[in-house]
């Protein structure tokens, strides 16, 4: 155990028994299991109520720990599984204090935090037993650099615990050689301050109290008071009224405001990582730099939400596995895991269900499994041999009440197919037929192709189609090609135009050629599209084609389709 002289705080490993004579505080501070992998060390912040020498200053919530701990270092120990307990002794059993608790990685990155509700009073013989469990660092918490942890969502203003040296917080110590705080018990008086030339204080620490303050230090051209004045820092000569104003954590034009200009959204989270409060800046880190300056939801240590934007500034959108339940990548609010999108697309209306969200192939069964807010609305296709003339051809089955309809199936105009079509589809007895069909080893397939569809920074590449052609190099006649399976399955949508670009899929194409255009939604994986060709000289001709995804920032180089055998075509296809 350890006692230190200002509050008597005892460190404990383990929980204390505590005896009924004892007054103390028993903080017992835990994490989850993925935090908790990720803490190396705790620091603890142990203030009193203290009283500053300032009436501007709001002295409630502003705490000193004049004695801090030491930085408690876990080696390798699971809070998750192991709590850490630490009994807080009082020399007043009436003072109000405010315990919170920072936690660390092995860079000394703070990346979790628990507080108890500030002031936290203890009672007299009794040891209060207090838990908190450690989350990931909420906006508007942050250590400065003289190591004051300032909370900036408190009601009623913000709480501040001072550490050690700088007792004001207001980020200057009074054994600093270089911009020495004068007063460290008054937060309005420091180098960093304007000197107010009517209030009988030496405001700016330069030993000169107002009108004496005429002298100009720094020698470029402004004083304090008196003549040209108005020098906020007469010991820096590139700040003073004259001065341009940069992102730098400090007043360099003299206006009253730090960094002013460079917090467009007014988040308080500047360009360049200071943090303005009133005006002031507490603190620069470049780490903490605003990632989207014309967004206020945007900045270092926001909560993650669900829409499609970096809310934490980590480079990630979404992130967040509670924002994605069933792992599918698709969200409840329209946005894909892990990408940005300015854009939010359909929404996933099963969050838990991986089986459906936008772009899942929808079977007979009840289910919208595409969430396009009508289940079953999508043909099944079927394949029949024709009574007459004994050819297989393609056709339909409707779906009613999630269940395939009992007649047969509807050929009436469907295109002649390979035979091996109507074998394989006899063989099935699932819900998607078109799978089994798929599946099947005995499909004759004439010619297959492996195509990539890119999706660069989440959204699909536009502008490039593939042409396809029949066999004999187009010297057929009556030539027509149908997508006879997989037209939309497992977020590919797909479709056919003439060699032109111009005629709706389905039809006769003279010129024997079609254009094959594809489009992939961010979740789109791997999918299997089977077209036939038939004309005047060919029965059928079965083309498979094998979608994959390329996903990276591949718009500059490849488009929106890049496949092994069917050449590119660099004519974007109208919209249907």
């Amino acid at each position: 155990m350890r006692t230190t002289s200002i509050i008597g705080l005892i460190l404990a490993l383990l929980a204390v028994p505590a005896c009924s004579s004892d007054t103390g505080i028993l903080l017992t501070t835990s994490a989850s299991d993925e935090l908790s992998s990720e803490i190396e060390s705790l620091r603890f912040f142990v203030g009193e109520k203290f009283a500053l020498e300032n009436e501007r200053f709001d002295d409630s919530r502003f705490f000193y720990d004049e004695e801090p701990l030491d930085d408690i270092f876990l080696d390798g120990r699971s809070l998750a599984q192991d709590p850490y307990s630490l009994l807080i002794r009082p020399k007043d059993a009436d003072v109000g204090i405010f315990v919170a608790v920072m936690a660390y990685d092995a860079e000394q990155n703070p990346i979790g935090f628990a507080r108890l509700p500030p002031p936290t009073n203890f009672v007299a013989n009794k040891v209060l037993e207090w838990e908190v469990t450690l989350e990931r660092i909420p906006s508007g918490v942050f250590v400065g650099p003289t190591g004051c942890l300032v909370i900036f969502n408190e009601e009623g203003g913000p709480a501040r615990v001072a550490r050690g040296s700088d007792q004001d917080c207001d980020g200057y110590i009074s054994t600093d050689d270089d911009g020495r705080d004068c007063n460290d018990l008054n937060p309005f008086q420091n180098p960093g301050k304007v000197e107010d030339c009517g209030n009988g204080v030496d405001d700016d620490c330069n030993g000169l109290v107002d009108g004496e303050d005429t002298e100009d230090v720094d020698r470029d051209s402004f004083g304090a008071c008196g003549g040209n004045g108005g020098d906020c820092n007469d010991h820096d000569a590139t700040v003073n009224p004259g001065a341009t104003e940069t992102c730098n954590g400090v007043d360099n034009d003299c206006d009253g405001v730090c960094d002013g200009g460079f917090d467009a959204d007014g988040d308080g989270y500047t360009t360049c990582g200071s943090f303005v409060d009133g005006g002031e800046c507490l603190f620069l880190d470049d780490s903490k730099a605003d990632c989207d300056d014309t967004d206020a939801s945007n900045y270092v240590g926001n909560e993650e939400i669900c829409d499609g934007k970096d809310n934490n500034c980590n480079q990630r959108c979404d992130e967040e596995s509670s924002l994605d339940p069933d792992q599918d990548g698709f969200t409840h609010c329209g946005s894909f895991i892990d990408e940005c999108s300015t854009t939010l697309g359909p929404e996933d209306c099963e969050p838990e269900n991986p089986e459906v969200h936008p772009g899942a192939a929808e079977i007979c069964d009840g289910i919208d499994q595409d969430c396009d807010g009508n289940p079953d609305d999508k043909t099944t296709p079927c394949f029949a041999f024709e009574p007459t003339s004994g050819n297989c051809a393609e056709g339909i089955r409707t779906c009613q009440g999630g269940v395939l309809a009992d007649e047969p199936c509807d050929i009436d105009n469907g295109s002649s197919v390979d035979p091996s079509l109507c074998l394989a589809y006899e063989a099935c007895n699932e819900t998607d037929p078109f799978a089994c069909v798929l599946a099947g080893d005995e499909v004759n397939v004439d010619k297959e192709d492996d195509c990539l569809v890119g999706i660069g920074a989440g959204v699909q590449c536009e502008g490039r189609t593939v042409r396809i052609e029949g066999p004999d190099n187009g010297q057929n006649s009556d030539c027509k090609f149908t997508i006879i399976g997989g037209s939309i399955q497992q977020g590919y949508q797909v479709d056919l135009r003439g060699g032109d670009g111009t005629e709706p899929p389905g039809t006769t194409l003279d010129a024997c050629t079609a254009l094959l255009r594809v489009t992939a939604l961010p979740g789109a994986s791997r999918a299997v599209i089977l077209i036939n060709f038939a004309s005047e000289q060919i029965q059928s001709f079965l083309l498979q084609i094998n979608l994959d995804t390329d996903r990276g920032n591949v718009c500059g180089s490849r488009l929106g389709l890049d496949c092994n055998e069917f050449p590119n075509d660099a004519t974007p296809v109208p919209a249907p």
